[in-house]
């Protein structure tokens, strides 16, 4: 996913760095929805982070009596400068 990331121009003018954190959904055929951002670095990372988790490859669901559930998922995404 992070091979994915579009920096986010505003970000990068502004040298922000640091995690997006995002929650959302998994539901039972593996596809992301509902999400929320938990920590927040503004400056279109937000969006960006939303964004590669919608464009990435579908999710494991959790499984109950070989049945798929849906379930909660939460992760960071990272943003980092290159260094100079």
């Amino acid at each position: 996913m992070q091979t994915n990331l579009r920096y986010p121009e505003e970000a990068r003018q502004q040298e922000i760095e640091g995690a997006v954190k995002v929650q959302f959904i998994v539901d039972a055929e593996g596809n992301p929805a509902d999400f929320t951002i938990k920590k927040s670095l503004g400056y279109g990372c937000d969006e960006e982070s939303i964004r590669l988790i919608k464009e990435g490859p579908n999710w494991q669901t959790a499984t109950c009596n070989s049945d798929f559930e849906s379930d909660q998922v939460t992760v960071k995404v990272r943003f980092r400068l290159p260094t100079k």
